[in-house]
């Protein structure tokens, strides 16, 4: 009987059997109710700005395979990034060690250069001190002069060179050339060695050396040789580990006699021309002055006699 009751309670039923439509109202007038109708839906406002749909999404599980591959890609990127890093920190410790050892070799470069400018001066020092000693301890060669003997006509001439060491040590080795030349334009012009001559010459002393004319000279010869025609004598000489020092003498001609202390013959390169004063009247204070170069009367159009012409 209960289970009935509560059934009928909760199926809105009223107990005596009467439906709500035709139960009357107090005072006896019975109220029509309306007939049930079934609500109306209203139109669906989802997915507009008023009403704006909301999606959520979830990731789908991986299965073991993928797990397992997306598990190696990161462990794979992991070991690239951490070795990425090291190699970044090594190649910073890298260029700042090559940075300092650049540094310091630029140091002791620096330290070097200036060390070998300080051994050079050094050494150079020394070599200068060694060259003036070998100035002066060792051999000292030059030419004292040139002279000929048997310088007439229908002799054959000797040519001599004396060659001087006045160093306090002997000058070993010393190779020495010779020759004598002439303008002659016809017979014998002159005349050299056929090799040098290796001579030692000792300390404080000197040595003469010589060659001979190869015939005898005529008169034409002579007298062209004293007046206008050039004859010189002219060689070399060289020691061990020395340059090679040349020298030439020529004939200084003279009227004879010859003057007392007048050289026979005299440097290449020294020129005996003149230059004189010659003083007249007539100037405003009573002289006047003329410059010139002496020049011998007959040296006008000079020609060189035949030799053998009378």
């Amino acid at each position: 009987m209960r289970k009935m009751l509560l059934i009928a309670l909760i199926a809105g039923i009223p107990l005596w059997g009467q439906f709500p439509a035709a139960r009357k109202e107090a005072g006896g007038i019975q109220r029509k109710q309306p007939p049930l109708t079934t609500p109306q839906p209203q139109a669906d406002q989802r997915g507009t700005k008023e009403s704006p749909l909301i999606i959520e999404t979830h990731n789908r599980p991986d299965s073991p395979e993928e797990a397992a591959k997306h598990k190696a890609e990161n462990d794979t990127k992991e070991y690239r990034d951490r070795w990425t890093l090291r190699l970044a920190v090594v190649s910073i410790l890298f260029t700042g060690i090559m940075a300092i050892f650049t540094a310091g070799l630029l140091v002791v470069g620096w330290r070097g250069v200036n060390a070998a400018r300080a051994t050079l001066g050094a050494i150079q020092q020394q070599v200068d001190h060694m060259a003036i000693q070998s100035d002066i301890l060792g051999p000292r060669l030059h030419i004292e002069g040139v002279r000929v003997s048997d310088f007439e006509v229908g002799k054959q001439p000797w040519f001599f060179i004396k060659v001087t060491n006045s160093g306090p040590k002997a000058a070993e080795d010393v190779m020495i050339s010779m020759r004598v030349e002439s303008g002659l334009s016809t017979g014998t012009v002159g005349a050299k060695w056929k090799k040098e001559q290796t001579v030692t010459i000792p300390a404080n002393s000197s040595r003469k050396y010589f060659i001979k004319w190869a015939e005898r000279l005529t008169d034409d010869a002579y007298q062209g040789f004293k007046m206008f025609v050039p004859l010189s004598v002219s060689g070399y000489y060289k020691m061990r580990e020395t340059q090679q020092v040349e020298y030439c003498y020529k004939y200084n001609p003279c009227i004879e006699p010859r003057p007392k202390g007048v050289p026979e013959f005299i440097p290449c390169d020294f020129d005996p021309g003149l230059t004189v004063l010659i003083g007249a009247r007539g100037s405003a204070h009573g002289k006047a002055t003329v410059t010139g170069t002496l020049t011998n009367a007959d040296d006008e159009t000079p020609s060189p006699p035949e030799p053998g012409a009378n």
